[in-house]
């Protein structure tokens, strides 16, 4: 038997404790609440995005909006990677075709800096989609866990090894990490060990380290890691 959690009646959000209901209560102005015995589920809608986390927020939204196609956290991420490798291959491919017709009449420098230029923007692209895939990982391992206190312990364990690697790159101690050292912390939970890899974190060959190459370290990408972190831990003094 599912273990009693609070549910909204008026969208079906599952909150697994009273200050959870609250603050669901405080951002939607949803009132309604009572004690459930539904699983968690993990569906995002694939027409607008919207999560749900019970079979009863899955359906209200259905019938409310009439979207049927829903998908898994991990496969919205990979579906929206696919995508954007897509839409940069498509890119590449015209530049090089506007190129290869144009060649004689173009200024050289000209096609240096129109390169340049769509480098820097699928670079500024690649890095708010990675920005949006971390948020969805703290938003997962928000849903994921009971207490605040072990959220705030998992969120603060992450701005320390982001943190560290991002003002010492050098120093290997911090960019290799023995998981058993760091999975309590995270309270056992995936999307903490998902936010590392998109970080560029690996898992070593034996699965005993989480490893990150000097050469992979993006300090805009940890730049942005950071702020994510910051965002999810100020949500939670609101």
């Amino acid at each position: 038997m599912e273990e009693e959690k609070l549910q909204c009646g008026e969208c079906g959000f599952l909150s697994d404790t009273v200050c959870k209901a609250e603050e669901h209560a405080e951002d939607y102005c949803h009132t309604n609440f009572f004690l459930s015995e539904q699983a968690v589920i993990d569906q995002h809608c694939c027409s607008c995005t919207t999560y749900c986390n019970s079979q009863m927020a899955l359906e209200l939204h259905r019938k409310r909006s009439g979207h049927t196609e829903y998908e898994e956290t991990e496969a919205k991420l990979r579906r929206e990677k696919a995508e954007e490798d897509r839409r940069i291959e498509e890119w590449v491919a015209r530049v090089q075709e506007e190129l290869k017709n144009s060649m004689e009449k173009v200024n050289i420098s000209f096609i240096y800096a129109s390169l340049a230029s769509g480098a820097s923007r699928l670079s500024r692209q690649r890095l708010l989609h990675k920005q949006s895939q971390m948020r969805s990982c703290l938003d997962v391992m928000k849903q994921s866990l009971k207490f605040v206190d072990q959220e705030q312990a998992a969120l603060n364990t992450l701005v320390t090894i982001v943190k560290n690697v991002a003002e010492q790159p050098a120093e290997e101690k911090f960019r290799k990490i023995r998981i058993s050292k760091i999975e309590e912390r995270l309270c056992f939970v995936e999307a903490g060990f998902k936010f590392l890899k998109l970080c560029k974190f690996e898992i070593e060959e034996g699965g005993e380290f989480l490893f990150l190459p000097h050469f992979e370290v993006e300090e805009e990408l940890l730049k942005a890691a950071n702020d994510e972190l910051k965002r999810a831990l100020s949500s939670m003094e609101e």
